[in-house]
């Protein structure tokens, strides 16, 4: 695994001297749909009419004869305004949303909360989106730890791995929410702080589990971008192995891909 700077070092960076609050986009949404998402609010606000109240087009978003693709243009209008009855009429609709626009909107109304916040506190707000979302200021990640000896784990080892990595994660701020075992590969899923040192965390476990015998390789995968299928491991093991891109588009480092926007009420 690569070296790679912690994100909130990055972060720091970003915001320099000011000030800022973070937002981590707590549910899990296909990355795919966040980067539509950004792209579709970033064109609206180029053609936005500040004067319009567009809270009369809103019934329009109940309207099933209506065209998905109008219905998102509407919600990013209706979330690039700092106004609580736009909030509240996103979040009214979300309510009673087809399944098709439940994520859709679910990024409005953080682009929405944000700038409301951005607006009454006079801070610079950071949004920070991954595939697998997060749960306060924590994310979450999936981990694989592949088997030294290219064979399935024992029940030792794999209690083990349990103890290990639930001990090092909480000591931390995080929490092991999941351990699932499939032919060589332990797969987790965690919550770790932003400000943590992801990689450091989980490199410490895999060696206080290996000083019971060097059973679990060093070098382990970790993404935020979802949960990969054992089919998706091995493509991805083999793609490495031969110098090939893996076809799911992850970078390969620690944070294959984090999404970040930021909102500064001076530039507002």
């Amino acid at each position: 695994m690569e070296e790679q700077n912690n994100l909130y070092d990055k972060l720091k960076k970003m915001i320099g001297d000011k000030s800022a609050n973070i937002n981590i986009l707590q549910e899990q949404i296909d990355i795919k749909l966040q980067m539509k998402y950004f792209q579709k609010a970033k064109d609206v606000k180029k053609t936005l009419d500040k004067a319009y109240d567009y809270l009369t087009e809103v019934q329009k978003l109940y309207d099933p004869g209506l065209p998905v693709e109008e219905k998102q243009a509407l919600v990013c209008k209706l979330a690039s305004f700092d106004k609580v009855e736009y909030f509240r009429a996103l979040e009214k609709y979300k309510a009673h949303a087809d399944e098709d626009m439940k994520a859709w909107v679910t990024l409005g109304l953080q682009e929405s909360r944000m700038l409301l916040e951005s607006e009454l506190l006079d801070e610079k707000q950071l949004f920070v989106s991954t595939g697998l979302g997060g749960k306060g200021t924590n994310l979450r990640y999936f981990v694989v730890l592949i088997n030294n000896d290219n064979e399935n784990y024992s029940e030792v080892q794999r209690e083990l791995i349990g103890k290990e990595f639930a001990y090092n994660i909480k000591k931390n701020g995080g929490e092991l929410e999941e351990v699932e075992f499939e032919e060589k590969f332990a797969m987790l899923t965690c919550l770790l702080p932003i400000e943590k040192p992801v990689q450091e965390i989980l490199t410490n476990a895999t060696k206080e589990c290996n000083s019971f015998g060097k059973f679990i390789q060093e070098h382990f995968l970790i993404t935020n971008v979802k949960k990969m299928s054992t089919h998706e491991i091995k493509e991805f093991l083999e793609s490495e192995a031969k110098g090939e891109d893996f076809n799911i588009n992850l970078d390969q480092n620690d944070d294959w891909n984090n999404g970040i926007e930021d909102i500064d009420p001076e530039l507002e």
